[in-house]
């Protein structure tokens, strides 16, 4: 249950707000209203219209729940002292007793400043909204299915919109008393100090809300090709796209809040696209089947192509301040003078690798965006051959079957072939600005920066060839034997 820090609630923070951790939201009737449809146009199904709309209720992760109880400054203590740290530290050590009874620490009244008896003011404190309501979207689906010459076409058409998402507010998070210039534009700098923080000894008090921001779509479609002369195969297309606040990652809301890749103030309720977007992907295969006597083989060769893996442009280091680094969208410059470079060689480094990095060179004057950047296609063929045996035991007819899979076949094929690109190490945080409080210039308000190196060298390329076995093709042999 809920559990209530009366000291707590005596603080205001961001507009005056005060902080309740005594009850949970009320409960609430959330209504999922759906309404769909199956036409058979002409009446033989050779045209089939589907589709619906409605609204969808979900679950979040409970932990998100149990935050409040756990992160309230009422259940959580957490003492270290190392010898030898400072002379206070030797003296606590000095003072504490050697008890059988670990409890009687507590109970120990010389050393009640050591282990207190009662909640320690100041901290973090993790609360949710007293109006929060469980995910809700309002989804809607067309669809239709067409045969034609033996085939069937499928098409499909989902739009998802938020009406309930998540969000996780810091209302003890002050405004920035300083801003960075980015090209045309500025982005708040914030003190990487307790000034930083609206109300002490308080640090984050996050608070989980519901937005209303978020929405994204998926277009499919799926050709079932006949059969002809032992050949069947079917290939499908698939684009999907979505946008959302939060990436709803991490099992405590100071991580969610504290690690969203952002830029400018943590708290915005700025919209990025998901982790999990395959702009395009495309599935081929291709079934032979031969019967003979006593004997069946089958193979099936499998195609897939899709986009790349999604990730984000940011800043090595702190890029506004706010002591979290590796977490600010990065600013993609024009020119040199957008920023001050450690040096020449920096600046002449960093514009050659952006001449070979699409989405750099394409967005240069632009602040990235969060997940818009994809690795390279990703294509592969997989080849399965089955050999049947039909064997009879006096009155039952058993299989026997061997099975031979080639992963990545192409590869098998020509050591050139189904080689898939990824992201080099750190590639996608070329530009690192100088350690808080010297990332920022005074006089300009421009970030002071370098390229970054691999070893002595300065990073040249995005992407990188396969570097673990699993990019190589590879073959998997069994046999099954069926009784009937």
């Amino acid at each position: 249950g809920a559990v209530n820090n009366p000291v707590v609630s005596t603080y205001s923070f961001r507009n005056g707000e005060t902080v309740d951790l005594s009850s949970w939201p009320k409960a609430k009737i959330l209504w999922s209203p759906r309404l769909g449809f199956n036409w058979d146009v002409k009446g033989n199904k050779s045209l089939t219209l589907r589709g619906g709309t409605g609204i969808f209720t979900g679950r979040i992760p409970f932990v998100w729940f149990t935050n409040q109880p756990t992160n309230s400054g009422m259940l959580q203590y957490q003492l270290a002292i190392s010898s030898g740290a400072t002379p206070t530290s030797n003296a606590q050590l000095a003072r504490i007793p050697l008890y059988a009874d670990p409890t009687k620490l507590l109970q120990d009244g010389t050393i009640s400043d050591i282990f207190p008896k009662q909640n320690v003011v100041g901290g973090k404190i993790a609360g949710i909204d007293k109006n929060f309501k469980l995910p809700q979207v309002w989804r809607t689906s067309i669809g239709a299915d067409i045969k034609f010459l033996d085939m069937l076409l499928s098409l499909d058409a989902i739009y998802t919109k938020d009406i309930h998402s998540i969000y996780f507010d810091n209302i003890n998070w002050a405004a920035a008393p300083l801003t960075v210039t980015l090209g045309n534009t500025t982005i708040p700098y914030y003190y990487n100090t307790p000034a930083k923080y609206i109300t002490s000894p308080y640090q984050n008090v996050v608070i989980m809300r519901n937005t209303n921001k978020g929405q994204g779509y998926t277009l499919a479609a799926k050709l079932d090709l006949p059969r002809f002369a032992g050949f069947t195969g079917t290939i499908s297309y698939s684009k999907t796209w979505g946008e959302e606040v939060t990436n709803k990652s991490g099992s405590d809301p100071f991580s969610a809040w504290q690690y969203r890749i952002m830029s400018g103030d943590p708290n915005a309720q700025s919209l990025g696209l998901t982790a999990y977007n395959t702009p395009n992907r495309l599935v081929v295969s291709l079934n032979y089947a031969l019967k003979y006597n006593k004997f069946e083989t089958d193979a099936s060769l499998f195609y897939t192509g899709n986009s790349g893996y999604a990730y984000s442009y940011i800043f090595g280091g702190d890029a506004n301040g706010d002591g979290t680094t590796s977490n600010d969208l990065m600013y993609i410059p024009k020119t040199q003078s957008e920023y001050i470079w450690t040096s020449q060689a920096d600046a002449d480094a960093y514009f050659a690798f952006a001449k070979q990095d699409k989405y750099l060179s394409k967005h240069a004057g632009e602040i990235a965006k969060r997940n818009a950047a994809y690795e390279p296609w990703y294509s592969r063929f997989d080849l399965r051959i089955t050999q049947d045996f039909n064997m009879q035991f006096g009155k039952n007819n058993n299989k026997l079957q061997f099975l031979a899979d080639f992963i990545n076949f192409g590869n098998l094929l020509n050591h050139n072939w189904g080689l898939n690109k990824s992201l080099a190490s750190s590639a996608n945080a070329p530009l690192i600005v100088a350690n808080y409080p010297n990332g920022r210039d005074a006089a300009t308000g421009l970030l002071k920066v370098s390229m970054r190196k691999i070893g002595t060298s300065y990073m040249t390329s995005t992407f990188q060839d396969p570097s673990t076995i699993s990019g190589l093709w590879g073959i998997q042999i069994g046999f099954r034997y069926n009784f009937n």
